[in-house]
C-alpha cells in the first residue's frame, strides 16, 4: 500500500511539475517575442541613425555649395560694377494691435514719445 501512495505522490508531483513547465514555457515564449520586437526596433533605430548621418552630411555639403555659389555670384556682380541685393525673405508683418494694446503701450511712454505715438495711431485710438 505504501508503494501505491508513493506512486500516487510521485504522479501528483510529476503533474504539478509538468504544469509548472507549461507555465515557464509560456513565459519563455513571451520573453522571446519581446526580445524579437526589441531586436527589430534596434535594427530600425540603427537604420534611422544611419539615415540621419547621411542627411546631415548632405545638408553640410549643400550649405557649403550654397555659400560658394553666393560668393561666386557676388564676385561676378562686383566685376561688372553691380551692387549685390539682399534676397533674404522679408520679415513677417506683425498683426495689427488692438485699441486696448495701443492704449496700454501709450501709457508706458514718456510725454514726448506719447505725442509721436498718438499721431501715428490716431485713427485707431479715436475709434
Amino acid at each position: 500500500m505504501e508503494s501505491i501512495q508513493t506512486l500516487t505522490s510521485a504522479l501528483e508531483a510529476l503533474t504539478a511539475a509538468q504544469a509548472r513547465i507549461g507555465g515557464l514555457e509560456a513565459d519563455l515564449s513571451a520573453a522571446q517575442s519581446l526580445l524579437d520586437e526589441q531586436t527589430s526596433a534596434l535594427a530600425k533605430f540603427s537604420e534611422l541613425h544611419s539615415q540621419v548621418e547621411t542627411l546631415t552630411t548632405q545638408l553640410a555639403e549643400a550649405e557649403k555649395a550654397s555659400a560658394v555659389s553666393e560668393m561666386r555670384i557676388t564676385e561676378a556682380l562686383a566685376s561688372v560694377s553691380v551692387e549685390p541685393v539682399d534676397l533674404s525673405p522679408a520679415p513677417a508683418q506683425a498683426q495689427p494691435k488692438s485699441k486696448d494694446d495701443l492704449w496700454a503701450e501709450y501709457r508706458s511712454l514718456s510725454l514726448y514719445e506719447r505725442n509721436e505715438f498718438y499721431a501715428r495711431n490716431k485713427a485707431i485710438l479715436r475709434s
